[in-house]
């Protein structure tokens, strides 16, 4: 501006001021932000002056903004200080029993006498100390002028972000929940906190929470109830799985969660077979003891028991249309079968037990097949696959025994069976148990 601005005449001249450079730089700065004449401000020459004092500013790192508005507030108040120098002295004003509001003014005017300027009136204020001895229990109250006051910003509760998914699913839908706990707990706790979220208790299905990182419909990993919270990535996607407990299972017996993956076959344009994803997992409890056919049967009362929850008929296999027949204990070899071919998706009629084994045997693979398996060629001998009792007692079912026909052996007496797969489910059990 064309006039100088009013504080020109309290500007100070003391050794401990910038002689007024730094007050007139940041009016001068005020009026071009305030004009409306510029799209921006470039405060060159104030940061360039603030350097000469504080060196650590004068570079393009990044600084302690706080550290700067002190020291920016203490400059201006030392060039418009209306206080004469050198300074007076001023004595310690103590309360010895005095009226607070006396000794609070008498300590503001001593503090006015050495610090006289507008950056007082508008910043600074009086904070109360109160010191007491230990000794003679004696109470010191005093008034200490101040200009700012630092306050720690609390930190906002640590939350973990979870997708709930209920025993009854999808009767229930599943729920986003935001559980707050601290980053040292335990999985454990954070099940603990999850139950009184939902207002819930373990005992009333007699069941528990367990916590995965389940990406694209799949389980990519568990959490142990002895891991941290601090162990979740940011890219984890953490479903809180509600998983059904065997009553039958002692207390303290080892378990093992299992996840269930719902797949649908799908024909892709080579001919060859793809499963998609076509629901969230689940997860299972089972005993560590259990064995493939435990797990099996498991996993089949619980295909059961969701078509039930679903509200659906239970599924009926595809077959011939005949009256079905319960699958025979063992099948013999000769026997004309129908087999579902996993690489056609269709039914080939001309399958045939080439093997039926008593006892359990080591096939050609290499694998270990308990007894009761029957070897199946298909597709006119170029294809074959085995059939383990499980199987047998689950997915086969009597059909109508096979026309005779030219280089077909006689079905004079034998019943075919059907393989009906009515759920394509996959639990990741290997081996015995």
């Amino acid at each position: 501006p064309d006039t100088a601005p009013p504080f020109a005449a309290q500007l100070s001249s003391s050794p401990l001021s910038m002689n007024g450079r730094l007050a007139r730089e940041f009016g001068r700065l005020l009026c071009q932000m305030w004009s409306n004449d510029h799209e921006f401000c470039q405060p060159r020459e104030l940061k360039s002056l603030i350097g000469q004092k504080r060196p650590e500013f004068s570079g393009f790192q990044q600084q302690d903004a706080q550290e700067l508005l002190i020291f920016l507030l203490d400059g201006l108040h030392e060039d418009v200080n209306r206080a004469p120098y050198p300074r007076p002295t001023t004595a310690e004003v103590e309360s010895s029993g005095r009226p607070e509001d006396v000794v609070a003014r008498e300590a503001w005017a001593g503090h006015l006498q050495r610090n006289d300027s507008r950056i007082v009136e508008l910043f600074q204020f009086q904070i109360r100390s109160e010191v007491e001895c230990p000794v003679c229990a004696n109470i010191s109250v005093t008034f200490d002028p101040i200009m700012y006051l630092s306050l720690p910003v609390p930190k906002p509760p640590h939350c973990v972000s979870l997708t709930v998914m209920p025993l009854a699913y999808p009767r229930e839908p599943m729920q986003k929940l935001d559980v707050v706990v601290p980053k040292s707990a335990t999985f454990a706790e954070l099940e603990q906190q999850l139950w009184a979220q939902l207002r819930r208790s373990a005992d009333e299905l007699h069941s528990c929470f367990v916590f995965a990182d389940v990406w694209s419909d799949r389980v990519s990993k568990t959490f142990l109830s002895r891991q941290r919270i601090s162990e979740i990535q940011h890219c984890d996607s953490v479903h809180a799985i509600e998983v059904r407990l065997p009553r039958d299972l002692p207390a303290g017996a080892a378990r093992s969660f299992v996840p269930v993956l719902f797949r649908r076959a799908a024909k892709s344009s080579y001919s060859s077979l793809n499963y998609d994803r076509c629901a969230p997992p689940r997860i299972l409890c089972i005993s560590g003891e259990a064995t493939n056919a435990e797990v099996h049967q498991q996993v089949t009362a619980f295909a059961s028991e969701l078509v039930t929850l679903c509200g659906a008929d239970a599924p009926q296999a595809a077959g011939p249309p005949d009256e079905e027949a319960q699958p025979p204990e063992r099948v013999t070899v000769g026997q004309l079968v129908h087999v579902y071919s996993n690489a056609t998706l269709s039914w080939e009629k001309d399958g045939m037990v080439v093997q039926a084994l008593e006892k359990s045997e080591i096939d050609e693979n290499g694998n270990q097949r308990p007894p009761g398996s029957a070897k199946v060629v298909y597709n006119g001998g170029h294809k074959c696959k085995w059939l383990e009792p499980g199987h047998l007692a689950t997915y086969l079912r009597a059909a109508p025994p096979a026309t005779t026909g030219a280089g077909a052996p006689p079905a004079a007496q034998e019943e075919a069976l059907e393989i009906v797969t009515q759920l394509d489910m996959y639990s990741g059990i290997r081996g015995e148990p």
